[in-house]
């Protein structure tokens, strides 16, 4: 490439600030490729740019194919809903509204200009004068964004072109507009990328690298696209002569490689889970807010408001009249709460509350709650629970006044619960302040990988004991025995609201269309002011008038005309579209 490469004013700033004899004699906007591709800084520059693009890093549950930073994968799954129903989580994806002109998928092909700067940068890198290890580093982690932008597209799409050069106006015709590739295609492609980096020692075998990814980073990654990949195959149907799903006879060898991956991230015995505290509520807490801490493989870090890089989820979570609007956006269902298991033994299963009894009686938030796991208490809040010292009143009312509604009781569509699980309550929230790091991989999701794929090949035994590591942490009854629904329990409990892995779980499971397309419920607190007790009412048909629904064709996304408009080699829409 000859031309002149357009970087970010701002990134060039902080990454060269030592650099001022190149930009002293070069535009800021403007910088020649000699100078890009053998000045560290400004190749940083460029690598700090693609990693910029990739928003899913930025919170990965964050749902991208909108512009609202609000709208979070767990509000469409059986975790919860948000309270407002406007967004497109609700309106499109919750309702099972997509159609084939919809806008917001167009804007997951966005990704598309992210790759060609991936696939330009390994092309010119190649022709700096930098060592070979500073190369190599750079090339690595170039090679990691690729894969994994690679990964989050096509388990939206399916099968989508495979593109790893730069294109150019001059191309032949099937290079400008290629047809897309096999499904398959794309997650051996990621897989193969992964192993490459890792066998090559292209990134650091380190536990943490300042945000930046490491070898452990990219076995991560590897484990999950394999591990979903083999769900695929297990689960799901070809469609589209291969374009759509995985090959049945794949399921095995997919099921190995994230074996392998995760395998060997416990073998090297490089992370443990988080055990800072014997308190196991705050121990459970602390994980997602002590930064860098001895679980963490992989995380987006964040530094403030102040510094220019922070997130919104506090202001999001925050319970209602104890930060700024909107507070309590994200609402889990009762039947979430629920899930969550007891310490008597009792399983976490919806319905483990009668709902006749539970709302003919007087209730103290002990008999209700006191005898949950511990995580149900580190992950959700609801009335009672404390937060920056204050007890959360959220009654809807009392027996001497209905309308006496509670304080942190917001106005918008409630299910009694909200989201404690990442949310600070040292910050102050106001807007897009919180600057506690999203996680994007760690121990605890590898040690559940390695539980799924351990039980799919058989090997009962490992994948019991990856998962009472988890439950251990957690203050959990051991298991003697496991069967598949303990291990996607699990999964639930542990990984609730985090980066999206219960909606991807249930895609790849082929259950979405079952779990989704249920209408679940919310719980309401009266004050009974002559016992000090609780009435309770079940709020049945929490959605309202847009009841959950997953349809068959929901498991992708449409292509649009758009897109198809753009390159006609892309063929047919996905089916039901």
């Amino acid at each position: 490439m000859k031309t002149k490469l357009i970087l970010l004013i701002g990134l060039i700033i902080i990454a060269v600030s030592s650099c001022s004899k190149v930009l002293d004699k070069a535009p800021l906007d403007k910088i020649s490729d000699i100078a890009v591709w053998n000045d560290p800084a400004l190749i940083d520059a460029y690598v700090i740019d693609v990693f910029n693009e990739m928003a899913f890093l930025y919170n990965a549950q964050q749902d991208n194919t909108d512009n609202w930073a609000t709208t979070f994968l767990s509000d469409i799954t059986d975790e919860g809903h948000t309270a407002f129903s406007w967004i497109n989580t609700t309106s499109f994806y919750k309702a099972g509204a997509m159609v084939a002109s919809s806008v917001w998928p167009t804007k997951r092909w966005v990704y598309y200009s992210t790759i060609r700067k991936m696939n330009t940068f390994l092309e010119e890198i190649a022709t700096s004068t930098l060592p070979d290890d500073q190369k190599n580093l750079r090339i690595g982690r170039i090679r990691f964004a690729r894969a994994f932008t690679y990964f989050i597209i096509a388990r939206d799409f399916g099968g989508v072109p495979l593109i790893l050069k730069a294109q150019n106006a001059n191309d032949p015709y099937d290079e400008l507009y290629p047809k897309r590739n096999k499904e398959i295609e794309i997650y051996d492609f990621c897989i193969s990328e992964l192993t490459a980096i890792i066998d090559n020692n292209y990134l650091p075998a380190v536990a943490y690298d300042g945000g930046q990814p490491t070898e452990y980073a990219a076995l991560a990654l590897k484990s999950q696209v394999a591990l979903y990949a083999a769900n695929l195959a297990k689960w799901g149907t070809e469609q589209l002569d291969g374009v759509l799903g995985v090959p049945a006879d794949r399921a095995q060898d997919l099921y190995q490689s994230s074996y392998d991956a995760s395998k060997k991230i416990i073998d090297d015995a490089v992370f443990t889970l988080y055990n800072a505290d014997a308190n196991k509520i705050k121990n459970f807490r602390n994980l997602f807010l002590v930064k860098k801490n001895s679980e963490v493989i992989y995380a987006k870090e964040y530094i403030g408001l102040d510094k220019g890089v922070s997130h919104f989820w506090d202001n999001w979570n925050f319970p209602y009249g104890l930060g700024c609007w909107p507070g309590d956006g994200s609402c889990p269902y009762l039947e979430m709460a629920e899930e969550f298991e007891w310490t008597d033994g009792t399983p976490g299963t919806p319905g483990t509350l009668d709902r006749v009894a539970i709302q003919t009686g007087l209730w103290t938030l002990d008999e209700l709650w006191g005898k949950k796991e511990p995580r149900f208490f580190a992950s959700i809040y609801t009335h009672g629970s404390v937060f920056k010292g204050k007890t959360m009143d959220m009654t809807t009312g009392t027996t001497a006044d209905p309308w006496a509604r509670g304080a942190n009781l917001s106005w918008d569509l409630n299910t009694g619960f909200g989201v404690l699980k990442y949310t600070d309550e040292t910050n102050n929230p106001y807007w897009v302040d919180s600057k506690t790091d999203w996680i994007i991989f760690r121990y605890g999701y590898i040690l559940l990988n390695h539980a799924e794929a351990s039980f799919e090949l058989g090997k009962t035994a490992e994948a019991m004991d990856a998962v009472n590591q988890v439950r251990t942490r957690a203050g959990v009854n051991l298991l003697t025995s496991v069967t598949r629904d303990n291990i996607r329990h699990e999964r639930k409990i542990e990984l609730a609201f985090e980066n999206g892995y219960r909606y991807y779980d249930l895609k790849s499971w082929r259950t979405a269309k079952t779990v989704l397309s249920v209408q679940y419920s919310g719980l309401e607190y009266y004050f009974d002011v002559a016992t000090s007790k609780l009435q309770l009412v079940v709020l049945t048909n929490i959605d309202g008038s847009t009841p959950p629904l997953f349809r068959d064709k929901d498991y992708y996304l449409p292509l649009t005309p758009a897109v198809i408009a753009n390159n006609p080699n892309l063929g047919s829409e996905n089916p039901g579209y």
